[in-house]
């Protein structure tokens, strides 16, 4: 670290911010490199993992143990730390992490794991690529090192250690809240380990009453769904055209647009074709050159832009409108669905209007903006824990 800070200083010039940093590192010096040549280690977790190891291979020297951690980097450094270590360099630890940026391939993976089911290294440090559907065989103790998942993930550690005496063993940083967090996946467990054991019974005092009832609920949820279609058909058949409908910002109240100048694409996306309403908007870009649309009054968020066979149109929400006729009868739809009135599928002679080819200088066309096709139906917008077995 010496030699990189002198080779920076020497090579870039140095700012009043670099200038202090170097004297910082530089008065610290002496207290790092004794540190550094210290042979037990400042970290109370690594501690705690090492005395943990020499307890378990001072008892049987046959153990097999995973060490499983979050990250490639953490599994690489506690395989260093293993190796390098006087006291349980002997044991020879392994690596499984998966692949990508840094890691390992397939190959790499199952000659590791073949080394560990061969006993040729009996400390295996892992990612979460262990946790589940890999073949690993007489281990009898995993610790889990700063790494707490969920309620699956406590099973799935469980099922890691397969020895009759296995132990599990979490080790944490009590500043994380990881060992609250692992506690309540103990509690969730149990409590799903009671109710299977609670529907077992159930199945074994009278198999076909348990059946029976698995098969009413069975048809209760489908007529529960089928009700829901049958509403929904209903509403739409329900739906009444009308005219005189229009739209006003539900936040300051400004008209907008009306019922007459939106249209419907794949009975999903709902637009405006009024070339008038982008004149009372205000356009904020988002990234990749997509457009969000506001309220050019109060701001408040309309929708966004679309493209549609390379028409640039308004995409909008109805929720944030409010909706009113012609005698004052208002109506606040949360989604179009709820909309009571008929609105028009766009076709050719809405699109022939709108002269705003998004793509003119790409006779393909373009998906910058989310772009959807005619044969399309989706857009895109713009401490230390033991665990008994």
């Amino acid at each position: 670290m010496e030699d990189y800070i002198n080779e920076e200083e020497r090579s870039n010039p140095s700012g009043p911010a670099d200038m202090i940093l170097r004297k910082m590192f530089r008065d610290k010096l002496q207290t790092l490199n004794r540190i550094a040549n210290l042979h037990v280690s400042v970290n109370p977790l690594l501690n705690e993992l090492g005395r943990q190891l020499k307890k378990a291979y001072a008892e049987n020297k046959e153990s097999l143990s995973i060490i499983l951690t979050k990250t490639k980097e953490s599994a690489k450094a506690l395989v260093k730390w293993l190796n390098e270590d006087p006291d349980l360099n002997h044991i020879n630890a392994g690596i499984l992490i998966g692949s990508g940026i840094q890691g390992m391939t397939s190959t790499q993976q199952n000659r590791n794991l073949q080394s560990f089911n061969d006993k040729k290294c009996r400390i295996l440090v892992a990612t979460s690529i262990a946790e589940e559907g890999l073949d690993i065989t007489n281990c009898n103790m995993v610790f889990r090192y700063n790494y707490v998942t969920s309620d699956i993930g406590h099973l799935q550690t469980k099922g890691r250690s397969r020895a009759f005496y296995g132990k599990i063993l979490v080790i944490v940083n009590s500043d994380l809240q990881l060992q609250e967090h692992e506690l309540k996946n103990i509690i969730r467990v149990k409590m799903m380990n009671e109710v299977v054991k609670s529907m077992a019974d159930s199945t074994l005092d009278n198999p076909k009453a348990f059946d029976d009832r698995i098969l009413r609920e069975q048809k209760n949820d489908q007529k529960e769904r089928q009700r829901e279609k049958d509403h929904a058909r209903i509403t739409k058949a329900n739906k009444i055209e009308k005219s005189g409908i229009v739209f006003y910002c539900i936040k300051c109240f400004k008209e907008a647009c009306s019922l007459d100048d939106i249209r419907c694409i794949k009975n999903m996306h709902h637009v405006v074709i009024s070339d008038l309403f982008l004149d009372k908007t205000r356009l904020v870009d988002e990234f990749k050159h997509r457009q969000k649309i506001h309220c050019g009054n109060c701001q408040y968020k309309w929708g966004k832009m679309m493209v549609y066979r390379r028409r640039d149109l308004p995409l909008i929400d109805v929720k944030n409108f409010e909706l009113m006729d012609d005698q004052g009868k208002k109506w606040f739809p949360k989604a179009w669905k709820d909309v009571p009135f008929v609105i028009r599928s766009i076709d050719t002679d809405d699109l022939a209007k709108q002269n705003n080819l998004s793509t003119a200088e790409d006779p393909e066309g373009s998906q910058e903006k989310g772009e959807i096709e005619e044969d399309e139906a989706l857009i895109e917008y713009s401490n230390i824990m033991q665990i008994d077995k």
